[in-house]
């Protein structure tokens, strides 16, 4: 965007002096691009972490130094762009988020002339925050803490105690610094919201409801609606400390993928089969995708790599330390047939492991997106099919308590 509506104001001054540009970076094409000056411009900017993960310093600083720059070609204040979805959508913690909007619209106060809000339905999850993000774009000086003391005393009545300890540590583990910027399982159920955090949490919702349900409504109402908010975080905190449902796979062998759930609505179903070997200090897996109209697909076509937009595997590897994704498209087929196409992915063992034998959640979970076009011959009403192994939760990749824990011999 820097580098177009340069070229583009320098254009209008001369052609329409009298205009303006108002125009919105968006997302990847935010990048100032080395210009420093944009005459007649000004800018709504819009670049997407959510707002609760600028309390990652490296974010923080990032998306306001961003922030900065336009305004400094423009000449005059930004409008931000943000999402009151974000980073919702990616995890299913409890995150309270005010002091961290405090903290931004203070520090940019001579920056923003204000904020366009997009978001999705009312959700008691985020409520209290959006309320404080409301009030900060007013003045970003006021009392956060009066603004939870008052939300729990006029809100849950008798309950108030045990709800404003609950607000408190919802937003202290929220704020513990990550070493990335992502709402992976380690992050969230290992460095913010640890076990002994949730045991502490689950304790505080039992005595909020049970306080709020012998006063009666409406507290009891209020308390059961803001308690609802907790109860995927809650089975997935349980999961991931307990290592439930965790498979274990051996060499050699043949595993068959079972459908998952997906927001997709699935009329055919074409297996995906997974084989395992070790070669060396290598593991190699291999995915077979049977396709009933393998002669219809494009095995040039190149996948991007953050979208679904073709047929496509993704293996997804933890090490202990890492967890990385490994995909792979049509234009990766190592052999196919007129039944299937296959593709496979080979991660390197650390000496340690291949010395013990084994490997814990080494190599963890696959999704397989299969895309069929009725327009181009291939099966009539398919749509997008997700296939995944030992899957429970939805939305995450990186869930260790569905990882697979693979046998070396």
């Amino acid at each position: 965007w820097g580098w177009f509506t340069a070229r583009l104001a320098s254009w209008l001054k001369t052609a329409h002096p009298d205009y303006m540009i108002s125009f919105l970076p968006y997302l990847n094409s935010c990048d100032l691009q080395g210009v420093d000056k944009l005459d007649g411009c000004e800018a709504e900017v819009c670049t997407m972490p959510g707002l609760a993960l600028l309390k990652n310093a490296s974010c923080k600083q990032k998306e306001e130094d961003l922030l900065r720059g336009w305004q400094k070609a423009t000449g005059r204040k930004v409008l931000s762009w943000d999402y009151e979805c974000w980073p919702k959508e990616f995890t299913s913690a409890p995150y309270v988020f005010g002091k961290t909007v405090q903290a931004h619209y203070a520090d940019l106060r001579d920056v923003l002339c204000g904020a366009y809000v997009c978001g999705s339905e009312s959700d008691p999850r985020t409520a209290l925050s959006t309320y404080v993000w409301m009030k900060c774009l007013w003045n970003p000086d006021f009392d956060v803490e009066r603004v939870y003391d008052e939300f729990a005393r006029r809100m849950f009545g008798p309950a108030e105690e045990p709800m404003r300890e609950l607000i408190a540590l919802q937003e202290k583990c929220w704020n513990r610094p990550w070493p990335d910027n992502r709402c992976t399982y380690r992050n969230i159920f290992e460095i913010s919201y640890p076990p002994e955090d949730v045991a502490r949490m689950k304790a505080l919702m039992v005595e909020a409801y049970g306080i709020a349900l012998k006063a009666g409504e409406p507290f009891a109402g209020r308390a059961r609606r803001y308690l609802s908010a907790f109860e995927t975080f809650v089975a997935e905190a349980e999961a991931n400390a307990a290592r439930t449902g965790r498979k274990v796979i051996r060499p050699n062998t043949t595993y068959e993928l079972g459908q998952a759930r997906s927001v997709w609505a699935t009329n055919v179903w074409a297996k995906t089969e997974v084989s395992t070997r070790l070669e060396g200090d290598e593991f190699c897996i291999r995915a077979r995708c049977f396709e009933p109209a393998v002669k219809q697909l494009d095995f040039k076509h190149e996948v991007p790599d953050f979208v679904w937009g073709n047929d496509s595997v993704e293996f997804i590897a933890d090490d202990g330390h890492a967890v990385r994704t490994l995909k792979r498209g049509l234009k990766d087929v190592v052999c196919r047939d007129d039944r299937s196409w296959t593709v496979e992915a080979r991660i390197k063992l650390p000496a340690q492991a291949l010395l013990a034998g084994a490997v814990r959640g080494n190599v963890c979970r696959w999704r397989v997106g299969d895309k069929r076009h009725p327009e181009k011959g291939r099966v009539p009403g398919s749509r997008y099919e997700h296939t995944r192994l030992d899957t429970r939760f939805t939305q995450p990749d990186d869930d260790p308590a569905a990882f697979v824990d693979f046998l070396l011999r």
